[in-house]
């Protein structure tokens, strides 16, 4: 690809729009942009075609081929004549070959796995190409129902994930949700008015943050385009993304997100609920979320709303530093000779089935500023999805709860919903996205195992009324001690007893 031509051809065909104030206008700037970068990548992009040569790693030499070619000669005049030497000779000529090209392959793969540089992701593909790995999905079964069509197969898929993109309606506190409801119809309240701008440089700085490695969405505009843009583009980009603030709008485009699978390793290859969605939304789409984001955690650093114990999706918070934090507490209790009572919680889709209407309340009533608030309201709207396998797409389903699946807000917003969990001052909470660890050091085991159901009693209610599924069969128990721990009472949640990990 020509960058330079690429720039020049796109200010040629790209008309800026005068006017940005409705949903149309923005729709339409997106629509013509998208036309222009399709019309600018077709005349700026170098077509090259490789030549082959005798150092290919996967063409044999002179040499061998012509040896390859004796043998085939000598195997059409052994055919003809059938003559006992030419028999012979031929079996010789077949050995000889077959020795030759299992010494040139071996040499070859020698020197190609000497070749690749740490960045090059060529090994990885070849990895692939020798375990013939097949991305195909296979026949899936539903209710006795064999579906081999491809589309058919995204359909089922589609309906499975319909189901999951929904709210817990059955784990609800039904008073609750109805003043929720009616607090939400009436504008919402909050503290700042005042919309920040965007600029062109700083749009610059956002694109240059974008992974070329990623996929694009369904306008197939991948990231290393935007990363290209002109100044026009740029230009453009920040009037845009300006003109979404001011009306609260987030383009219904941008909304809809083309869902491959992937299968979960151990879990039958039949059943729809074996396979992970992996969502593909537009770049622009990233890119709004990005400087939402930015501003989003901005003002929630500011007034310190997401808890210390909260890890993930967190700068300057790792998986490692979480371990840690939790291992020198069970050390601390071991040197004070102490038991500690832990519990492992497991949320059930944790990031699919999100309230969106607890979560805007969240929003609201810690005052979040109004524009980013309106956006992140339209943001979670109507949003849609289609399953793709291989060239076919299932057809466009709702997306009813959840934050959507893909996209960069939804850790954020997903630790925003999360972040009011009951913290009891005789417990310790640990928590890394959706993974939650409660546990209580205490010299009697039995004084610890009532603190820590009292912790889950209290989760318990909290998750009834945020419409939180736990997955009571998952969830685990366990005691770090140095002494022979009594037999503990059962802890429960939900009503159901939490296996000891022993």
């Amino acid at each position: 690809m020509d960058w330079e031509l690429f720039k020049t051809e796109f200010d040629n065909a790209f008309e800026m729009p005068k006017i940005l104030n409705t949903r149309w206008h923005i729709d339409e700037g997106i629509k013509n942009m998208l036309n222009s970068i399709s019309i600018a990548v077709e005349k700026s992009t170098i077509r090259t075609f490789k030549t082959s040569n005798r150092n290919d790693y996967n063409i044999p030499p002179k040499r061998i081929l012509s040896l390859i070619k004796l043998k085939n000669y000598h195997r059409r005049l052994w055919q003809r004549q059938r003559l006992p030497h030419l028999r012979r000779r031929y079996n010789q000529l077949n050995r000889r070959v077959k020795y030759e090209l299992d010494k040139f392959r071996l040499n070859s793969y020698k020197k190609y796995l000497s070749d690749p540089s740490p960045d090059d992701n060529s090994l990885w593909k070849a990895t692939k190409r020798i375990l013939n790995e097949k991305s195909s999905i296979p026949s899936l079964m539903s209710e006795g129902t064999v579906f081999d069509n491809n589309t058919e197969k995204a359909n089922l898929l589609a309906d499975y994930f319909e189901s999951a993109f929904s709210p817990n309606d059955k784990i609800q506190d039904k008073t609750f949700t109805l003043n929720v409801n009616t607090y939400l119809s009436t504008p919402l309240q909050s503290v700042e008015k005042h919309v920040k701008y965007t600029s062109p440089s700083k749009m610059s700085h956002y694109n240059k943050t974008l992974n070329k490695r990623k996929s694009p969405g369904h306008d197939k505009v991948p990231n290393v385009v935007l990363r290209n843009l002109s100044r026009k583009g740029l230009s453009f980009l920040a009037s845009l993304f300006n003109a979404c603030f001011n009306i609260s709008y987030f383009p219904n485009t941008w909304k809809h997100s083309e869902i491959i699978v992937i299968h979960k390793s151990g879990k039958p290859s039949s059943s729809p609920s074996s396979y992970r969605p992996i969502g593909l939304l537009p770049t622009l789409s990233k890119l709004f979320q990005k400087i939402i984001k930015a501003r989003l955690e901005t003002y929630f650093e500011k007034i310190s709303f997401i808890p210390p114990h909260q890890f993930g999706f967190r700068s300057h918070h790792s998986t490692c530093h979480q371990i840690l934090r939790v291992s020198e507490n069970i050390i601390k209790g071991f040197e004070a000779k102490q038991h500690t009572v832990a519990v492992f919680l497991d949320v059930a889709q944790a990031f699919d089935r999100v309230w969106h209407q607890g979560l805007l309340y969240k929003l609201s009533m810690c005052g979040t500023p109004a524009y980013p608030l309106g956006i992140i309201k339209n943001f979670l709207a109507h949003r849609t999805f289609a399953v793709k396998i291989d060239n076919e797409l299932s057809t466009q389903r709702p997306i009813t709860a959840g934050v959507p699946q893909g996209a960069i807000l939804s850790p954020l917003l997903y630790n925003i919903f999360t972040a009011d969990i009951p913290i009891l001052d005789n417990c310790n909470t640990a928590i890394y996205a959706d993974d939650t660890l409660i546990y209580c050091s205490n010299s009697d085991i039995n004084t610890a195992s009532l603190n820590v159901q009292i912790a889950l009693d209290s989760i318990s209610e909290w998750c009834k009324k945020w419409r939180i599924a736990l997955n009571s069969s998952k969830c685990e128990a366990k005691i770090f001690t140095l002494r022979r721990p009594l037999e503990p009472t059962k802890l429960k949640i939900l009503n159901s007893e939490i296996n000891w990990n022993q």
